[in-house]
């Protein structure tokens, strides 16, 4: 019995100390790596420090930076603020101006139209009171033609030459049955008898003759607008008018710096084109000639997009 007792403590004293080895080798291990865990975590507690750190002061550096710019965007905004309060009372400025100037445009084109049309009469009485009754071979009307030309040409720069084929061509066609060679045939050109047919009634405006001419109409047709002379001294001058609108301007022929002929186009009533009228319809233009188509055309638009 007592030898049983002794292989059973022997046994119990090599399982417990093989359990204790176990043990041992179990905590060392353990103890090992949380050795490596806190090493690990002091490398990371550092790097995660200077990293913060660094991100510290690259927020400052960026804070900084953003005052820096927001002190200079506000500057800029006031300078700005400066420059559209001056911008807006030099428009102000030169509004009133181009008021002022369009003021004046429209007294002077009263004060010249009355001045014309006083210095018109004055010219066409004496040439009316030389008109005499015809016969049917036309004789008398080559005597009045040729006495007409002698007191045109004695009374020098007061009527000019134009005038004085106005005044001839008003004779010819007194007579209903003249055929075209004998209107060929007088020492008038062409080419003035059509600028006479269409200034008539401007030059003369008590004439029974038709006030306008097949040319004037071609060209109301195309355009849509009723066209008429502004009796000027200095610039030729013509009206246009949309009837149904009431839109109205002015086109005037002048010359640039260079010598080039010019249209300067003025306004002068929007009509019912008031509210959706462009704004270069509004202000005074001038421009080429050679842009005069691509005027009418957009006049033509605006008439069609809103009539």
């Amino acid at each position: 019995m007592e030898t049983l007792y002794t292989k059973l403590y022997d046994k119990y004293i090599k399982l417990k100390k093989e359990k204790d080895t176990a043990m041992e080798n179990l905590n060392r291990d353990q103890e090992k790596k949380f050795m490596n865990y806190v090493i690990a975590s002091d490398e990371m507690i550092e790097f995660l420090r200077s990293e913060n750190e660094r991100l510290g002061n690259q927020v400052s550096e960026l804070r900084s930076e953003m005052a820096l710019f927001r002190s200079t965007k506000d500057e800029e905004c006031i300078q700005y603020n400066k420059l559209l309060m001056e911008e807006n009372q030099n428009n102000k400025k030169l509004q009133e101006e181009i008021e002022r100037l369009r003021n004046l445009q429209r007294e002077g084109r009263c004060c010249q139209a009355r001045d014309d049309k006083v210095g018109d009469g004055a010219v066409d009485m004496p040439m009316s009171s030389q008109v005499e009754s015809f016969s049917s071979d036309g004789t008398s009307v080559r005597k009045t033609r040729k006495r007409s030309r002698h007191s045109l040409h004695d009374r020098g720069d007061t009527i000019t030459p134009s005038a004085t084929k106005e005044h001839e061509h008003e004779q010819l066609n007194v007579l209903p049955n003249r055929s075209c060679k004998e209107t060929e045939a007088s020492d008038t050109p062409s080419d003035h008898y059509d600028l006479a047919i269409c200034k008539r009634k401007m030059n003369n405006p008590g004439s029974d003759v038709a006030a306008s001419c097949m040319f004037q109409e071609l060209v109301e047709w195309v355009v849509g607008l009723k066209l008429s002379i502004i009796p000027q001294s200095r610039d030729f001058c013509i009206s246009a008018l949309h009837p149904s609108s009431g839109y109205s301007f002015t086109l005037t022929w002048v010359n640039n710096s260079k010598g080039e002929p010019e249209l300067l186009y003025h306004v002068l009533a929007l009509g019912t084109f008031e509210r959706v009228a462009p704004e270069w319809m509004r202000d005074v233009l001038m421009f080429s000639m050679s842009m005069c188509p691509t005027f009418f055309h957009r006049v033509s638009r605006v008439i069609q997009l809103n009539h």
